[in-house]
């Protein structure tokens, strides 16, 4: 019989030959985890190597679907490529991110610059042009979009980088990108420090900046070109550039002044191409209407340009003079303020 002492040092002896084997499945256990992870990690970089060095091979566009195809994976863009006037627009933000052309919003010049293998197209917003490689190479018309992105036309973008592309006559309605070997790497885009929306926020901000400057400008250029007439004589029915009724004489500083070009007519007929205002929105350009100068059928008899500080330019009496809106006379013939449609 065994005894107590003995079968003490039987389960020793069994609890360390129990241990020793535990630790060899355990060690053994730890060495094939630490095997597979290190397979998967070598797999992993392998998976992330090849990813960078492969090169996009395919995309696929559609008008009007935010859906596009980059090789087998469909992804969804913000805003869809849309057509107008006959072209292919597409934001510049879905560009960049489909093709991976790399997209910096310049703000002291509002423009965006694509950078291509090495080389940067520059867009120009403020005189729509571009530039590639320092050099201007063609003319461009970009919309603003009501998503806070700018849209270009792409085949203009595609043909300056040489990048081939083909249009599916068949569907009428997909743009097949082909790439080749034409397309970058699949590399990340960098954080910007200024973003398309606040790029076109501040664009538009200058915009308007640029619309009043132009404003200004054009009514110096009509006042100008108005008071270049003064003492010139007054003649019935004379329209310039020498000799002057009051409706002639506003007629021509406003054709020769202005964009649009008005068809001859009475100081009525001018009225009726205005919509009246208030004294209080008067502007420089805008028209001065008198009534009962002389006897006619219509209300309206006489016309004249307003040129600020309380003075009109006109062609009254026996020339093209400058008078005051509180002129005695005037003031009691006056009818109504009116601006050009």
């Amino acid at each position: 019989m065994t005894s107590f002492i003995e079968w003490r040092i039987i389960l020793k002896r069994n609890w360390m030959m129990t241990a020793v084997v535990m630790f060899v499945i355990l060690f053994a256990n730890v060495s094939q985890a630490a095997e597979e992870h290190s397979l998967k990690n070598l797999e992993k970089r392998t998976e992330i190597k090849d990813l960078e060095e492969t090169e996009i091979r395919s995309l696929y566009i559609t008008l009007e679907e935010p859906e596009y195809r980059l090789d087998e994976l469909v992804k969804t863009a913000k805003t869809a490529p849309y057509a107008r006037d006959g072209r292919t627009y597409m934001p510049l933000s879905l560009m960049e991110e489909a093709f991976r052309i790399p997209i910096t919003w310049n703000l002291a010049d509002y423009s965006a610059i694509l950078m291509w293998q090495g080389s940067a197209l520059r867009i120009s917003l403020p005189d729509n042009k571009i530039y590639y490689q320092g050099q201007e190479v063609g003319d461009i018309s970009a919309d603003i979009l009501e998503s806070g992105q700018l849209a270009v036309p792409i085949a203009e973008i595609l043909t300056i980088l040489e990048i081939p592309y083909q249009w599916l006559e068949d569907t009428s309605s997909v743009f097949i990108y082909q790439l080749e070997n034409k397309l970058p790497k699949q590399t990340e885009i960098p954080v910007k420090q200024i973003t398309e929306e606040r790029f076109v926020i501040e664009f538009l901000k200058y915009l308007q900046v640029q619309a009043v400057l132009e404003e200004i400008e054009n009514k110096k250029s009509l006042v100008d070109l108005a008071k270049s007439r003064l003492g010139m004589p007054y003649i019935g029915g004379a329209a310039g550039p020498n000799a002057f009724d009051c409706s002639g004489f506003v007629h021509w500083v406003l054709n020769v002044s202005g964009e649009k070009k008005y068809t001859r007519g009475s100081s009525q007929a001018l009225f009726a191409l205005c919509d009246a205002i208030p004294a209080e929105q008067l502007k420089i350009g805008d028209l001065v209407f008198f009534t009962r100068t002389y006897s006619a059928r219509v209300p309206v008899t006489h016309s004249a340009i307003y040129i600020g500080d309380g003075l009109m330019i006109h062609a009254a009496g026996s020339r093209v003079q400058i008078t005051p809106l509180s002129d005695e006379y005037w003031s009691r013939h006056f009818y109504a303020f009116g601006r050009m449609r």
